[in-house]
Protein backbone atom coordinates (compact mmCIF):
# COMPACT_ATOMS: atom_id res chain seq x y z
CA UNK A 1 0.00 0.00 0.00
CA UNK A 2 1.42 3.56 -0.49
CA UNK A 3 2.84 5.44 2.36
CA UNK A 4 0.56 8.21 2.43
CA UNK A 5 -2.54 6.18 2.28
CA UNK A 6 -1.01 4.07 5.02
CA UNK A 7 -0.57 6.87 7.24
CA UNK A 8 -4.25 8.10 6.45
CA UNK A 9 -5.53 4.83 7.24
CA UNK A 10 -3.72 4.72 10.47
CA UNK A 11 -4.47 7.98 11.87
CA UNK A 12 -5.92 7.66 15.25
CA UNK A 13 -6.32 10.41 18.08
CA UNK A 14 -3.97 10.24 20.34
CA UNK A 15 -4.86 11.35 24.23
CA UNK A 16 -2.20 9.96 26.36
CA UNK A 17 1.76 10.83 26.03
CA UNK A 18 4.79 10.65 27.27
CA UNK A 19 6.76 13.64 28.55
CA UNK A 20 9.66 13.01 25.76
CA UNK A 21 9.68 16.56 23.58
CA UNK A 22 9.07 16.93 20.02
CA UNK A 23 12.11 17.62 18.19
CA UNK A 24 12.20 20.82 16.71
CA UNK A 25 13.08 19.53 12.75
CA UNK A 26 9.94 17.55 13.39
CA UNK A 27 8.12 20.03 14.25
CA UNK A 28 9.32 22.23 11.59
CA UNK A 29 8.43 19.24 8.65
CA UNK A 30 4.86 19.46 10.17
CA UNK A 31 4.11 23.05 9.93
CA UNK A 32 5.29 22.75 6.35
CA UNK A 33 3.10 20.34 5.51
CA UNK A 34 0.57 22.61 7.37
CA UNK A 35 1.55 26.03 5.09
CA UNK A 36 1.54 23.75 1.94
CA UNK A 37 -2.08 22.74 2.36
CA UNK A 38 -4.78 23.82 -0.07
CA UNK A 39 -6.71 27.38 0.41
CA UNK A 40 -9.96 28.75 -1.04
CA UNK A 41 -9.06 30.98 -3.74
CA UNK A 42 -4.63 30.55 -2.53
CA UNK A 43 -5.82 32.59 0.48
CA UNK A 44 -3.90 30.84 3.04
CA UNK A 45 -6.13 32.59 5.90
CA UNK A 46 -4.15 30.56 8.89
CA UNK A 47 -2.07 31.48 11.60
CA UNK A 48 -0.14 29.03 13.90
CA UNK A 49 0.69 29.46 17.28
CA UNK A 50 3.39 26.95 18.54
CA UNK A 51 2.78 26.56 22.54
CA UNK A 52 5.74 24.36 24.41
CA UNK A 53 5.01 26.24 27.76
CA UNK A 54 2.81 23.67 29.85
CA UNK A 55 1.51 26.39 32.08
CA UNK A 56 0.23 27.86 29.82
CA UNK A 57 -1.37 25.06 28.34
CA UNK A 58 -2.51 24.17 31.91
CA UNK A 59 -4.36 27.78 31.90
CA UNK A 60 -5.76 27.45 28.90
CA UNK A 61 -7.81 24.08 29.71
CA UNK A 62 -8.40 25.46 33.32
CA UNK A 63 -10.21 28.87 31.97
CA UNK A 64 -12.13 26.85 28.90
CA UNK A 65 -13.70 23.88 31.11
CA UNK A 66 -14.81 26.56 33.71
CA UNK A 67 -16.46 27.90 30.87
CA UNK A 68 -17.98 24.32 29.55
CA UNK A 69 -19.33 23.71 32.67
CA UNK A 70 -22.04 26.02 31.83
CA UNK A 71 -22.66 24.45 28.31
CA UNK A 72 -25.84 23.89 27.58
CA UNK A 73 -24.42 20.42 26.17
CA UNK A 74 -24.72 17.47 28.81
CA UNK A 75 -21.59 15.72 27.24
CA UNK A 76 -19.08 19.01 27.59
CA UNK A 77 -20.81 19.79 30.95
CA UNK A 78 -19.49 16.51 32.08
CA UNK A 79 -15.86 17.07 30.06
CA UNK A 80 -15.78 20.48 31.91
CA UNK A 81 -16.25 19.01 35.52
CA UNK A 82 -14.25 15.94 34.92
CA UNK A 83 -10.77 17.04 37.42
CA UNK A 84 -9.01 14.74 35.60
CA UNK A 85 -9.36 15.85 32.04
CA UNK A 86 -6.71 18.43 30.57
CA UNK A 87 -7.71 19.31 27.36
CA UNK A 88 -4.71 19.44 25.67
CA UNK A 89 -3.93 15.85 27.16
CA UNK A 90 -0.50 16.65 28.49
CA UNK A 91 1.22 16.43 25.27
CA UNK A 92 4.39 18.41 25.03
CA UNK A 93 3.56 20.95 22.21
CA UNK A 94 0.01 22.26 21.16
CA UNK A 95 -0.32 24.10 17.57
CA UNK A 96 -3.25 26.41 17.72
CA UNK A 97 -4.78 27.21 15.10
CA UNK A 98 -6.22 31.00 14.47
CA UNK A 99 -8.21 31.86 10.67
CA UNK A 100 -7.87 35.45 9.36
CA UNK A 101 -11.57 37.37 9.21
CA UNK A 102 -13.37 37.50 7.03
CA UNK A 103 -11.93 35.47 4.56
CA UNK A 104 -14.15 33.33 2.21
CA UNK A 105 -14.08 29.66 3.76
CA UNK A 106 -11.06 30.38 5.98
CA UNK A 107 -12.18 27.95 8.31
CA UNK A 108 -12.86 25.27 5.43
CA UNK A 109 -8.87 26.14 4.64
CA UNK A 110 -7.39 26.03 8.47
CA UNK A 111 -9.21 22.58 8.35
CA UNK A 112 -7.54 21.26 5.64
CA UNK A 113 -4.05 22.33 6.84
CA UNK A 114 -5.23 20.73 10.36
CA UNK A 115 -5.61 17.65 8.09
CA UNK A 116 -1.99 18.43 6.90
CA UNK A 117 -0.73 18.45 11.06
CA UNK A 118 -2.26 15.15 11.91
CA UNK A 119 -1.20 13.28 8.72
CA UNK A 120 2.34 14.62 9.06
CA UNK A 121 2.35 13.58 12.49
CA UNK A 122 1.51 10.14 12.27
CA UNK A 123 4.00 10.01 9.24
CA UNK A 124 6.70 11.00 11.30
CA UNK A 125 5.72 8.21 14.45
CA UNK A 126 4.36 10.86 16.67
CA UNK A 127 0.49 10.59 18.16
CA UNK A 128 -1.75 13.81 17.74
CA UNK A 129 -5.73 15.21 18.36
CA UNK A 130 -7.84 17.94 17.10
CA UNK A 131 -8.95 19.68 19.90
CA UNK A 132 -12.01 21.87 20.03
CA UNK A 133 -12.95 22.19 22.85
CA UNK A 134 -11.09 25.24 24.26
CA UNK A 135 -12.52 27.24 21.40
CA UNK A 136 -15.11 27.90 24.05
CA UNK A 137 -13.21 30.05 26.14
CA UNK A 138 -12.22 32.59 23.09
CA UNK A 139 -15.45 32.38 21.67
CA UNK A 140 -16.82 35.12 23.94
CA UNK A 141 -15.30 38.09 25.65
CA UNK A 142 -13.94 37.93 28.85
CA UNK A 143 -11.06 38.91 31.17
CA UNK A 144 -9.16 35.50 30.89
CA UNK A 145 -9.41 34.83 27.62
CA UNK A 146 -8.01 38.28 26.41
CA UNK A 147 -5.31 37.96 29.13
CA UNK A 148 -4.02 34.33 27.42
CA UNK A 149 -4.82 36.14 23.84
CA UNK A 150 -1.86 38.37 24.62
CA UNK A 151 0.30 36.31 26.21
CA UNK A 152 -0.39 34.26 23.04
CA UNK A 153 0.32 37.18 20.14
CA UNK A 154 -2.05 36.02 17.90
CA UNK A 155 -1.87 38.67 15.10
CA UNK A 156 -4.82 41.36 14.89
CA UNK A 157 -7.14 40.72 12.43
CA UNK A 158 -7.01 36.77 13.37
CA UNK A 159 -9.49 34.69 15.49
CA UNK A 160 -8.63 31.40 17.38
CA UNK A 161 -10.48 28.61 16.04
CA UNK A 162 -9.21 25.24 17.96
CA UNK A 163 -5.91 23.22 18.12
CA UNK A 164 -4.08 20.36 17.87
CA UNK A 165 -1.47 18.95 19.92
CA UNK A 166 1.14 16.57 19.05
CA UNK A 167 3.41 13.93 20.81
CA UNK A 168 5.56 10.83 21.17
CA UNK A 169 2.02 7.93 21.98
CA UNK A 170 2.14 6.68 25.84
CA UNK A 171 0.75 3.81 23.21
CA UNK A 172 -0.17 2.47 20.21
CA UNK A 173 -4.10 2.99 19.71
CA UNK A 174 -4.73 -0.07 17.49
CA UNK A 175 -9.12 0.05 17.58
CA UNK A 176 -9.92 0.17 14.21
CA UNK A 177 -12.89 2.46 13.22
CA UNK A 178 -16.00 1.36 12.03
CA UNK A 179 -16.36 2.92 9.42
CA UNK A 180 -20.70 4.18 8.72
CA UNK A 181 -21.69 2.51 5.55
CA UNK A 182 -24.52 4.55 4.81
CA UNK A 183 -21.55 7.67 3.87
CA UNK A 184 -21.03 6.35 0.68
CA UNK A 185 -23.02 6.70 -2.38
CA UNK A 186 -22.01 5.78 -6.12
CA UNK A 187 -23.94 6.48 -9.08
CA UNK A 188 -22.85 4.49 -11.91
Amino acid sequence: MNETINNILKRRSTRQYTTENVKHEDLELILEAAVNSPSAMNSQPWHFTVVNDQSILQEISDAAKEIGKNHPDKQMQAMANNPHLHLFYRAPVAILISCKDNVAEGLLSCAAATENILIAAQSLGLGSCWVQFVELLFATKNPIADSILKKLAIPEGYTFNHAVVLGHKASEVTTQKKLKSETITYLK
